[in-house]
């Protein structure tokens, strides 16, 4: 897996496969692609950091927002590895696509962070990879709501005064596995 915000990409090889460095006890990497270093390594695994350009994350400047990458493994891999030797097929993983799908909404609305949730198909034909589904904030995400939602995450640290906070979030939903569909909480 493979997560990338800001100026910070995070690897995690758990079977010291994969990533130059990492190793069995310390199976994941912080690389700060602003720093010379870190930019040389990106560019040295393009197959591993390559598909994020498609989405905005070209490694010259920082990322306005958080992307996970999960990369599939095969069975021959599933048989090879020592975490699981469970594979998923094409049809598992769009089971389970469709699934985060339905749950998204809830998702928006107890990720205090989070304003959109999408999930992109690429297929080996494809030169690009394909929108099929997306959750997102439909109210105008302003400052103003922002504060109000994270609000709850810096007022709890004083547990003596219970908080509460009332805004409107208007929450929509479209794409494949799922009725065009809104909510109003």
């Amino acid at each position: 897996p493979v997560f990338v915000s800001g100026s910070k990409v995070v690897v995690f090889d758990p079977q010291a496969k994969y990533i130059p460095g990492i190793n069995l006890a310390n199976p994941g990497k912080l690389i700060d692609f602003s720093t010379e270093r870190g930019l040389q390594l990106v560019k040295s695994l393009p197959s591993l950091f390559g598909p994020l350009n498609v989405f905005g994350c070209d490694f010259t400047s920082s990322f306005q927002g958080t992307m996970f990458r999960f990369a599939l493994r095969s069975s021959t891999m599933a048989e090879a590895s020592s975490l699981s030797h469970q594979a998923h097929s094409y049809t598992s993983i769009l089971q389970l696509l469709q699934e985060l799908a339905q749950v998204a909404p809830s998702m928006l609305l107890f990720l205090k962070n989070v304003e959109s949730i999408e999930i992109y198909q690429w297929t080996s034909s494809s030169i690009q990879p394909t929108l099929v589904h997306e959750t997102s904030i439909k109210t105008p995400v302003s400052d103003v709501l922002r504060k109000r939602r994270s609000y709850m995450l810096h007022a709890s640290r004083n547990p003596v005064k219970p908080v509460a906070v009332d805004y409107i979030m208007e929450i929509e939903s479209k794409g494949s596995g799922v009725t065009a569909a809104g909510s109003v909480w």
